[in-house]
This record gives C-alpha cells, sequence and structure tokens, in this order.
C-alpha cells in the first residue's frame, strides 16, 4: 500500500498446562533509496512461569531499528540499535538491556558472507 515499504505481523499462542503464552511480532523496512534502508522491529511476549523457573510468567518487550546501506556490489554497512525490556515485573533500572550494534558485511562469494561488528551492551539503561 506504500511504495518501498515491506511490513509483516505475526502473532503466537500456546498452552503449558493451562496456563497460556503468547507472542505479537511487528517488522517494517522501508527503503529511503535504492541502496539505504531502515528497518524497525517489535516483540511483546509473554512467557508461562513453567518454563523460566520463576514464580510468575515472564512479559518482555524487544524494540529495535537498523539503518543499512549497500556501500558496492559486495559490501554494506549497517547500525542497529535496540532495547529490550527483560521483565516487566522488575523493579527499576535491571529489567532494561540498551544495544548498540555497528557492522560492516562483505560478501566474498556467492556462498559466502562475512561479518564484522562491535556489539555495545548497557544493562540497566533504556
Amino acid at each position: 500500500m506504500v511504495e518501498n515499504l515491506r511490513a509483516t505481523v505475526g502473532f503466537t499462542m500456546g498452552n503449558y498446562d493451562g496456563d497460556k503464552e503468547f507472542g505479537v511480532d511487528a517488522r517494517a523496512r522501508y527503503a529511503i533509496t535504492e541502496k539505504t534502508a531502515v528497518t524497525g522491529m517489535f516483540n511483546s511476549s509473554s512467557i508461562a512461569k513453567e518454563l523460566t523457573g520463576t514464580s510468575d510468567d515472564v512479559n518482555k518487550m524487544w524494540t529495535m531499528i537498523s539503518v543499512n546501506h549497500v556501500a558496492g556490489d559486495n559490501i554494506r554497512f549497517l547500525a542497529t540499535l535496540q532495547n529490550t525490556v527483560k521483565d516487566f515485573a522488575k523493579s527499576g533500572d535491571e529489567k532494561y538491556l540498551t544495544a548498540f550494534t555497528p557492522a560492516c558485511e562483505i560478501t566474498v562469494s556467492e556462498k559466502a558472507v562475512v561479518t564484522a561488528a562491535f556489539d555495545m551492551r548497557w544493562d540497566g539503561k533504556t
């Protein structure tokens, strides 16, 4: 419906001994130019307490935005920023994780790609 935009939404639900769990996932990619695109992702999940080993279900949320640019026939640069709420029931900053990952992807042949990245993570930051 929108030129240069691809979007996907998904939902899954399970039943673990009567305890419901679910996941909602949404993704969108917008091509700014032929060589540059922005991608956003969102996921919200509830995981059954029997699977997490905790006294309650664990509710999580993950958001991400990534920019990529094709610099040549075989090289692509990416920068990704993501934020995770590890468990909404936790208090304070301990429930957050923020990460920034710049990367370079080189296609060395039709069947091989080499990626070099630097992953920076901050617990307790949003």
